[in-house]
């Protein structure tokens, strides 16, 4: 059967292509990204981002931030980074990013030794301090005997009336290979002036010798994100999400859309955060098809409106760690909405539909431009058809594996299959 290719939008580098089946000639729908996504030209670059090595064939959606840390990256020199009982030096035969990291060596076999980054060691806050969040990270190698040896990130709160206290940390051990470590906390009292960020060794000799590259400390978020890069000055990223406008290859009367994503947050319950959206498909705020994780309660869900605007929902309890590729899948058939993680049955709601209109617009990755996902999509499919406990189990069965409509079972009615491949993306449809 032939291909045609058309290209329609310079996209990170690449093109999209819009494959049709060669008999029927399609419509092209533009999809609209921001430049801010993680995507394998972020990664080839190497100046920050997710340290992923490219291909990862995927495209990281992730919300508006910005790093707190002066000179993160060391590309020009070592301003702002302090270390006590130890030499440190900037190199520029090793580094996780850019072209240079700073290697810190012990010279004292001392357990209080500290090695602390930024403005003077710290992140100012200003206002009442009690609920303010921070997470601290960086990327890591041990070199020689420091290899297998605990390393410790902590942070601190500080100023006010009451001496400095410890909030939260994290252990780890080194490897000779980098890692990123990472720990958030919040404040408890309400007069603090600021954070202190601490990188502990737990049992240092002299001459251990570690690398250290991409520090960040993000203000009021649970999770870090990927790299931001500085030298000199804070810096920050604006949110992002893909917008396929005028999709006529959704309706809001019957349909699915399957994601294969790798989140970067965790099941884990916080009362605080804002939603993760992995799709929002509308007509007006009255219809409209969602398909979020939940923070407050741990799940993952897909929110129907039809008609009269009143949300309907179906849920299934998260089991992922940061990290983890999981295949997430939403549906909306008559009478029953549900929701399929990794294969397993529908979790289904009853539902009287009312009459819809066609969809304007899906938006990947975010809600009206907030509430980001916090992760990567390797591929997403979608379709107008109807989906089985089966089906799911052999969508799930695809893995990460490329894949087009017509691999999609029949009565699934496929429209698209979006594959986020290394240098461009394709939207794939047949009728």
């Amino acid at each position: 059967m032939p291909i045609y290719s058309v290209p329609t939008l310079n996209l990170f580098g690449g093109t999209m292509k819009v494959l049709t089946d060669g008999v029927t000639l399609h419509r092209t729908y533009p999809l609209s990204m921001s430049g801010n996504e993680i995507t394998d030209a972020t990664r080839t670059a190497n100046v920050q981002g997710d340290g992923r090595t490219a291909p990862d064939k995927s495209v990281g959606i992730w919300p508006a931030g910005g790093n707190q840390i002066l000179n993160g990256g060391f590309e020009t020199n070592l301003a702002n980074t302090t270390a006590t009982n130890a030499r440190i030096t900037r190199i520029t035969t090793d580094h996780k990013f850019g072209s240079a990291c700073c290697e810190w060596q012990a010279l004292a076999s001392a357990p209080t030794q500290l090695f602390f980054w930024a403005n003077g060691g710290v992140v100012p806050v200003s206002g009442a301090t009690t609920g303010r969040r921070l997470v601290y990270s960086n990327w890591i190698r041990g070199v020689g005997n420091s290899i297998g040896k605990p390393w410790r990130l902590e942070v601190n709160e500080v100023g006010g009336a009451t001496p400095e206290e410890l909030i939260a940390y994290s252990d780890y051990t080194l490897t000779g290979a980098w890692q990123r470590l990472w720990v958030g906390g919040a404040m408890v009292r309400n007069d603090r002036t600021h954070f202190g960020l601490y990188s502990v060794p737990l049992n240092p000799l002299s001459g251990d010798t570690i690398r250290i590259d991409g520090v960040q400390a993000e203000l009021d978020v649970y999770f870090p994100s990927p790299y931001i890069h500085t030298d000199g000055t804070t810096a920050g990223r604006a949110g992002n999400a893909l917008v396929l406008v005028n999709p006529g290859l959704l309706s809001l009367g019957q349909g699915w859309i399957a994601f294969r994503a790798r989140p970067g947050f965790s099941n884990a319950v916080h009362a605080g955060e804002t939603h993760k959206n992995f799709s929002y498909l509308q007509r007006d705020v009255n219809n409209s098809a969602r398909v979020y994780f939940e923070p407050s309660n741990g799940q993952l869900a897909v929110e129907y409106r039809a008609g009269a605007g009143i949300a309907t929902y179906a849920t299934v309890n998260a089991t992922h760690n940061i990290g983890d590729t999981i295949t997430l899948i939403g549906r909306w058939i008559p009478g029953q909405p549900g929701i399929s993680l990794n294969g397993g049955a529908f979790s289904n709601v009853s539902l009287a539909f009312s009459p819809v209109l066609p969809a304007t617009q899906l938006e990947i990755g975010s809600l009206n431009g907030v509430s980001h996902f916090n992760g990567d999509f390797l591929w997403i499919a979608f379709g107008n058809g109807t989906l089985t406990d089966a089906d799911a189990a052999t969508i799930h069965g695809f893995g990460n594996a490329k894949k087009v409509p017509s691999d999609f079972p029949v009565s699934a009615q496929c429209s698209a299959v979006w594959q986020c491949a290394d240098s461009d993306m394709a939207v794939t449809r047949i009728t």
